[in-house]
């Protein structure tokens, strides 16, 4: 499925995304928890083979790098400054995220080292065999027009060199199965019997509350895994898949347990077993391919409307009053939130 760039549902759904990520990556206040951060660090350290770096590190050193959408870099840039790679060049839809970007270059004494630009990520041209390594973490289930930004990108290698690609593959739009979310549920209940520790309410996302935020999240990740082996199947150097409940621990649970996240994978390895449902995540190391441009056919309207129409109430904005009533009169601030969540 593709998308054309001057749709006007297209137009509207793509500054709303804009909109959502200029909010999160600016939000000076905005800090990751220390709960998440050793939530992080233990997914890191339970999937010691998604660790690149080693092996980039392994093929010596690189001249130009090309890094496709993320909002901190710090990894990346560690590369410059450890001499694995003279030039990156950042390509990222979000002017908030390439000040970031910059920033921290320059704590890192490596800005002359780098290149950016701002780009739509759906319709982003590229040049022939100029780039020896490309990075894209955590962006793709984002892209409509995945046939031909994968094309490109595979284009855009030199000879022989690499792409990495790490990126979510469960359901399009959060919509769980009912056998899924009646297993999770299942596995909340069990640990929350044990620990007494606070569960959340588990099931198939609200798509319109999703859309009206984040149009295009997760917006083609069930495409995602047959697109990519289309194109690198035969040029395979590394390819995992993981993450079962692990990934989604602050999705089920209100605060977080050691004991409850390492016993999680006497259930993570049930469900592998059982083929119960797929894995959360992919990470592929692939060579470059010789594959012709996969076909796809263009959205209709309908189709268009129901996967990202976007609603004339912006939350993110709507969020921000609401923080500046609930510190003046807190009740009438709760009783609106009640009325606009019953009827949105």
């Amino acid at each position: 499925m593709r998308i054309t760039k001057n749709n006007k549902i297209y137009i509207k759904a793509a500054k709303r995304e804009s909109e959502f990520w200029e909010w999160f990556i600016a939000d000076e206040n905005l800090e990751i928890p220390k709960e998440i951060q050793e939530y992080g660090n233990l997914r890191l350290s339970w999937n010691k083979d998604i660790n690149y770096t080693d092996y980039i590190k392994s093929l010596w050193k690189f001249n130009k790098w090309l890094c496709i959408w993320w909002w901190s870099w710090i990894i990346e840039l560690n590369f410059i400054k450890d001499w694995v790679v003279n030039n990156m060049h950042f390509v990222d839809f979000s002017s908030s995220s390439v000040s970031k970007l910059h920033k921290n270059a320059e704590s890192y004494w490596v800005n002359s080292n780098i290149t950016s630009e701002i780009w739509d990520l759906n319709f982003l041209e590229f040049w022939e065999n100029k780039y020896d390594l490309i990075l894209c973490r955590w962006v793709l289930h984002h892209i409509i027009n995945l046939e031909e930004l994968l094309y490109n990108l595979n284009n855009s290698l030199t000879n022989n060199w690499i792409i990495i690609i790490e990126d979510y593959i469960w359901e399009s739009k959060f919509q769980r199965s009912d056998l899924k979310v009646s297993y999770i549920k299942f596995v909340q209940e069990y640990f929350k019997n044990k620990f007494w520790i606070p569960i959340k309410d588990y099931s198939k996302t609200n798509v319109k509350v999703l859309t009206n935020n984040s149009p295009f999240e997760a917006i083609r990740s069930t495409d995602l895994e047959w697109i990519i082996n289309y194109y690198f199947w035969e040029n395979i150097i590394k390819h995992l898949k993981f993450w079962y409940l692990k990934h989604i621990y602050f999705e089920l649970f209100n605060e977080f347990s050691n004991k409850v996240f390492n016993e999680l994978e006497d259930f993570e390895n049930i469900i592998i077993n059982k083929h119960i449902f797929s894995p959360v995540w992919l990470f592929w190391i692939y060579n470059k391919s010789n594959k012709p441009l996969l076909k796809s056919t263009e959205w209709n309207n309908k189709e268009i409307n129901s996967s990202i129409w976007v609603s004339i109430i912006n939350e993110k904005v709507l969020l921000k009053l609401w923080n500046k009533l609930k510190m003046k009169n807190e009740k009438l601030f709760n009783f609106l939130k009640i009325i606009y969540f019953k009827f949105r």
